[in-house]
């Protein structure tokens, strides 16, 4: 946590939409370290979050791993629902997390944009303040004007020694507290996807089909604009959410399979044409893409996966059925299939 006051949340809280500038472009971003028992243990959201825009509604969905500088977690959900969006995150996990909490007041889709922006902002200048008044006894503009207030006479300058060490802390900060959110919403009946960075940009909306956050975006990206680019431009906005839940898992896997940092069980959470969002269970979300390696395979014919997770994403089937006509389906190739889902290399 970083410490923020009532008074400083509730100053955040009351932000005006038409006040503050985007926070300054830093130079470059990592991840950061927080301290944990006098250790320097980096927490990073090393990930890929991508959304997809269907005829009706759209998709968004994520890996569920994190990782330490030595450790793997499973404990990071990736996306969340916030005033009617859905919201994914990349970047720093403690620092998102404060910025999300911030926008938990949100109730409109311009209040989510609203809170990510001015939240990341001012919570950035706060960490800056923070760090130069405990170790310098400064604030950030005794740092940017090079003079120290003076209560009984002018100021005084900064010797160039405080400023170097004071320029190395905040540059560490602004190494830190970075990030993505992956904002998705119905908008005159259209399903919009947007991008906020808290490096400083305000929040973009995109024209694009889909869009990938993370550090798994490249083979993701990759894998969906070979399936995009091959529909004619009148067919990209209306793509049947049974076949773009499918693509937008095989990105998922294919990623997984090449990336650092990606991995785990997918979440998936699809959002219909009125908003309605259906967020299925862990256990659905893995055998949707048990059938759609099944499909990748060639265990499993294309019509019947895209009709199952359709079954088990938009309609809620139980998934104790949908595995027991995917086995089915399988027939005599169910137990190669079932040695390829448990990682035996198969002849």
């Amino acid at each position: 946590m970083l410490g923020i006051s009532e008074d400083s949340l509730e100053y955040l809280a009351s932000i005006s939409f038409a006040s503050g500038r985007p926070p300054p472009r830093r130079r470059h971003c990592c991840c950061p370290p927080t301290m944990f028992l006098s250790l320097l243990v980096f927490l990073f959201l090393m990930t890929l979050i991508t959304a997809m825009r269907f005829g009706k509604g759209g998709a968004m969905v994520a890996d569920e791993l994190s990782t330490t500088i030595n450790r793997k977690l499973m404990d990071s959900p990736k996306i969340i629902q916030l005033g009617g969006c859905l919201v994914g995150q990349a970047g720093d996990a403690f620092f998102m997390k404060e910025v999300v909490d911030l926008a938990k007041a949100a109730k409109t889709p311009d209040e989510v944009y609203h809170y990510l922006n001015h939240g990341a902002k001012e919570l950035y200048k706060m960490q800056k303040e923070d760090i130069l008044q405990k170790k310098f006894g400064i604030s950030l503009l005794e740092f940017q004007t090079g003079l120290k207030r003076n209560e009984d006479g002018p100021s005084l300058p900064l010797s160039v020694n405080v400023l170097a060490e004071a320029e190395g802390e905040l540059e560490e900060i602004n190494e830190s507290m970075c990030g993505s959110f992956l904002v998705t919403s119905i908008e005159n009946g259209r399903f919009e996807i947007s991008v906020v960075s808290t490096e400083g940009r305000s929040h973009q909306r995109l024209s694009t089909t889909f869009f990938q956050i993370g550090t798994g975006s490249d083979l993701a990206h990759a894998k969906l604009t070979d399936y995009v680019s091959e529909l004619d431009t009148d067919k990209r906005d209306k793509i049947d959410p049974s076949v773009g839940l499918v693509k937008l898992i095989e990105a998922e896997i294919a990623s997984d399979k090449m990336n650092i940092g990606v991995g785990g069980i997918i979440q998936i959470a699809y959002m219909n044409e009125h908003g309605e969002v259906s967020l299925p269970t862990q256990p659905t979300c893995r055998l949707a893409t048990e059938l759609v390696k099944g499909m990748t395979w060639n265990f499993l014919p294309e019509d019947f996966v895209y009709k199952q997770v359709e079954a088990l994403v938009l309609k809620g089937e139980d998934p104790v059925n949908v595995e027991e006509l995917m086995l089915k389906m399988a027939g005599a190739r169910w137990q190669r299939f079932d040695k390829a889902l448990r990682g035996y290399r198969l002849e």
